[in-house]
């Protein structure tokens, strides 16, 4: 059987070994399972080895590579591929890591030595091509900065126990034909069974940092271009990821403010729009995600199937409501999603009542306490909480909403101020994010006075951290923490509060107990990369969403970050 070349045609091919050329192959000898060749004419040493699993009778499972030689009829010793050969016949191999190839012409007799110390050989590739190494099975990537690399994700049945350990799957690599030689680092990241925040530091100087024990990406997205595009990871476009929530199996929802569109994220970073289009503009009438319009969806919040989400949409003054057709259907499809305006009448201002008559002045965030039959909404331009209570049997039907003021100035003009009272007696001034927290309470990012407030179901409002200055100041107490300009804020069940710092390019943790603000990540104006949260860079966040694990998806203008935590030695 022919394992590699053909018959009567010379050159100087490697790779597969049905495609491989020698010329004038001479010395040949076995070790350790692999085969090594002295292509005679080319004055080149090979090495030909099978691929995992491959038939060694058919020469497509071979595989050839450059082991030592840069072509050129000359004596040099050297590594890898700057070495150089004279005419040489014979070769031989030693089992403990070395070949022995004699030199006709050069009559010498020369030693090339695995940095191994075992064969098959693992050594340098010399100065050879920098075209790298790829893993070709990934399950996703991450961008360091200066490449994409390769990012698996593992579900084991079950979970792993504490201590226990569990079989990965095969990393199948891509290797260049001059490469001998590569290695790689793995870093490890971990969900855990019950939710656990993730670390945070306190920073206490410019250039501000995050921690060292959590991992930032991009899940999709791209970090310099762009624009509206459905696609895997790196090839799909964003341009400006406002509300996010997270389904019960990982699927990400969220606007995509400019490009008026809802997208879905599944946990591959494969990216679908299900509502809207960036060429559609307009205000959302009840009809199909396929054509629908959208001028500036902003909150979002979806049920825990993933198969219901509430819109906010801040130009036209109305909130969507998007349900799947049936839970057969296919979520990527958006002529599968249908579209019903619940409240608004698509004019600002302030009236409470059933939704056909409720008014809304540019709402912004959206929370959903109890599945399809409570949500609040806050009002950015008149300063205000309101809560949509479901009054009959249909979702769909906005006459079964009913709208009331849950705290703010009753007011029909804007009446921005900063007042911890009990319903009407209270003042916001610009808030944006909501998010029911573990207690049952809401909690609000009141952008313009650099606050997170409490609001109970009841009205009352009460401050949770931010000293009403603009900064970025972490603190163990609430009265003494200072933020920039915040967005959208979510909280996970272990009592934190995570919020979106557009003004200071920092992901925040915030204790709901205490209001303690300790920094986990922080961008800059460094050109983005993934990385340990103190080194990582992004800008631009307005989104962010806990996941049922505690991790931390973030929305920037383009794209979608995952931020968890680092397995070390504090099991975190």
């Amino acid at each position: 059987f022919t394992i590699a070349g053909v018959a009567g045609t010379s050159g100087n091919v490697n790779g597969a070994g049905d495609t491989a050329r020698f010329k004038l192959v001479r010395g040949v000898d076995a070790a350790n399972g692999a085969i090594f060749v002295m292509d005679a004419q080319n004055y080149l040493v090979k090495q030909i080895t099978l691929n995992p699993g491959g038939n060694p009778l058919d020469s497509s499972s071979w595989h050839v590579a450059l082991l030592a030689g840069d072509g050129t009829n000359a004596h040099a010793d050297g590594v890898g591929n700057s070495a150089q050969f004279q005419y040489s016949q014979h070769l031989a191999a030693s089992p403990s890591g070395r070949l022995f190839v004699a030199s006709y012409s050069g009559d010498a007799l020369r030693r090339i030595e695995s940095t191994s110390s075992v064969l098959p050989f693992l050594g340098s590739s010399g100065s050879g091509s920098a075209e790298p190494v790829k893993v070709s099975n990934s399950t996703s990537y991450y961008n360091d900065g200066t490449d994409v690399r390769p990012y698996y994700s593992y579900s084991p049945q079950g979970g792993i126990a504490p201590s226990a350990s569990f079989q990965l799957d095969q990393w199948d690599f891509l290797i260049p034909e001059d490469v001998a030689a590569f290695e790689f680092v793995m870093m490890v990241e971990s969900e855990t069974a019950s939710v656990a925040a993730l670390d945070a530091v306190l920073t206490t100087e410019s250039p501000f940092a995050g921690s060292d024990n959590v991992f930032v990406r991009l899940v999709a997205g791209h970090p310099t271009e762009y624009g509206h595009a459905d696609s895997t990871g790196p090839g799909a476009l964003f341009r400006s990821v406002y509300g996010m929530d997270t389904s019960d199996d990982g699927t990400l929802f969220l606007t995509d403010t400019s490009n008026q569109s809802i997208r879905m994220v599944y946990p591959d970073g494969s990216v679908y729009t299900i509502a809207g289009d960036a060429s559609r503009y307009g205000t959302p009438t009840s009809t199909t995600g396929d054509l629908v319009a959208f001028k500036s969806p902003r909150g979002l919040a979806v049920n825990s199937a993933g198969t219901v989400l509430y819109v906010v949409e801040g130009i036209s003054h109305v909130i969507v409501r998007i349900s799947l057709t049936s839970v057969w259907s296919d979520r990527t499809d958006p002529k599968n999603w249908n579209v019903r305006v619940i409240a608004g009448t698509g004019i600002s201002g302030y009236v409470n009542g059933d939704g056909t008559v409720a008014q809304f002045a540019s709402p912004y965030g959206i929370a959903m306490t109890e599945e399809d039959s409570m949500l609040y909404v806050t009002e950015f331009s008149f300063d205000k909480v309101r809560g949509l209570r479901l009054s009959g049997s249909d979702p769909n039907n906005p006459l079964h909403w009913q709208v009331a003021l849950t705290a703010g100035s009753s007011a029909t003009t804007s009446t921005a101020g900063y007042v911890d009272s009990l319903g009407s007696g209270a003042r916001f001034d610009g808030p944006v994010g909501i998010a029911e927290g573990p207690d049952g309470n809401l909690y609000v990012a009141d952008q313009d006075n650099y606050r997170i407030r409490r609001v109970t179901p009841g009205g009352r409002v009460t401050t949770v951290a931010g000293t009403g200055a603009f900064g970025h100041v972490d603190a163990l107490t609430g009265t003494a923490s200072q933020f920039g300009q915040l967005f959208f804020i979510d909280c996970d069940d272990a009592g934190y509060i995570y919020s979106a710092d557009w003004g200071t390019n920092g992901l925040r943790r915030t204790s709901i107990a205490t209001g303690e603000t300790k920094t986990i990540a922080h961008g800059g104006s460094a050109p983005y990369k993934d990385g340990p949260g103190s080194a990582a860079f992004f800008n631009n966040l307005f989104g962010v969403t806990v996941t049922n694990a505690g991790d931390v998806y973030v929305g920037s203008v383009g794209g979608v970050f995952r931020v968890s935590r680092i397995i070390d030695d504090a099991a975190r």
